[in-house]
């Protein structure tokens, strides 16, 4: 999406809008860069123009403005270095209030969406189900096509993170067809990657296709999401082109601020320095990832990890492998991952 405006420019302009009541200007230049900031990885300078805008809209009682500015909020929250993810619920909950009050289908939709997400990211996968399929009820009763895609989508990562990988394929499928159609790559690269973990045998060849299109779209942020993911399946298969891979999205991500990067680099280094038979280093890196993932988020992500650091510490220190692989199994539990559950009952069972 081009962007309009110089970045100070952009804020210069909002900031006059809004000082002079012209509401609409103000909140309509914030909300056509949103892409823009959330492409680009450009967290703080989207917040700051929103804020700025959603001030004016509070004031002059522009309460489409609010809700268009509150998703769109919601939207920046997912991957702003050190964002709560209350922030991006309770921004996601009063654009559902405003768009329900304003009968305005397509801007509900999204708002579902976001909430769903937020539940799914702190693992309650039973209130992010419901919501998420609500969003697509919604989203395809009124055309909103790239809502159905990210209903879709959201829909799908649930699946796969409750061991159902059929359902994923299904979902990721359907939003595959509709981000093509549509001509939306990050949708796209997605739902490539979902498509790959759903299936063994075409993963190679998804997730270097996902990364294609991340980096002809110019999503950086996506591309060095996927490029870990790649690093990570060539852990089994190809372990020095891991290595590069998963290096080169440390430095990225890093160099970026981004925190989830990070954590996903983190923990396939992780996993290939036990794939190495370094144990040892393997803790450094799962460790580090678990931190980065955050106490209350990610949960499959982090049982996951959990998983692999329980792996590693088996010979090191057993008490702390027993630990770790109890940690996994509540948060397999807690997001109703029976298959997930049952391997690693098979691990604490048989820890030596």
């Amino acid at each position: 999406m081009p962007h309009p405006l110089p970045l100070g420019g952009e804020l210069a302009s909002i900031r006059q809008a809004a000082e002079l009541d012209l509401t609409a200007l103000a909140w309509s230049l914030a909300a056509s860069a949103q892409a823009f900031y959330e492409l680009h990885g450009l967290y703080d300078e989207g917040v700051s123009t929103h804020q700025v805008a959603l001030a004016a809209c509070r004031r002059t009682g522009d309460g489409l403005g609010e809700a268009v500015l509150l998703r769109n909020l919601a939207d920046l929250w997912t991957s702003r270095s050190g964002a709560d993810l209350q922030d991006k619920l309770d921004a996601a909950e009063a654009a559902l209030a405003l768009f329900r009050r304003f009968g305005k289908r397509r801007g509900e939709a999204d708002a579902l969406w976001m909430c769903g997400d937020v539940h799914r990211v702190r693992g309650l996968h039973g209130p992010a189900s419901r919501l998420l399929a609500e969003a697509l009820t919604v989203a395809v009763g009124d055309g909103h096509e790239l809502g159905e895609c990210h209903a879709l989508t959201g829909m799908a990562i649930v699946s796969w993170e409750q061991g159902r990988p059929e359902v994923t394929r299904e979902l990721a499928e359907r939003c595959a067809a509709l981000a093509g159609r549509l001509g939306y790559p990050r949708d796209m690269s997605v739902a490539l990657t979902l498509l790959g973990f759903a299936d063994p045998a075409r993963q190679e060849s998804m997730l270097r296709t996902a990364l294609t299109v991340a980096r002809d779209a110019g999503d950086p942020v996506q591309e060095l999401y996927t490029l870990a993911r790649l690093g990570m399946h060539y852990v089994t298969v190809d372990r020095a082109r891991a290595r590069g891979l998963l290096d080169t999205a440390l430095a990225r991500s890093r160099a970026d601020g981004l925190l989830f990067g990070e954590a996903l680099a983190s923990w396939g280094l992780g996993e290939l320095e036990l794939a190495d038979g370094q144990p040892r280093a393997a803790v450094d890196h799962l460790d580090r990832a678990i931190r980065l993932l955050g106490d209350r988020r990610f949960t499959y992500l982090r049982a996951r990890a959990l998983t692999a650091l329980g792996s590693a510490h088996v010979r090191l220190d057993p008490p702390a492998a027993i630990a770790a692989w109890t940690g996994a199994r509540a948060l397999f539990d807690q997001i109703d991952n029976r298959p997930a559950v049952a391997e690693v009952d098979a691990l604490l069972a048989a820890p030596a």
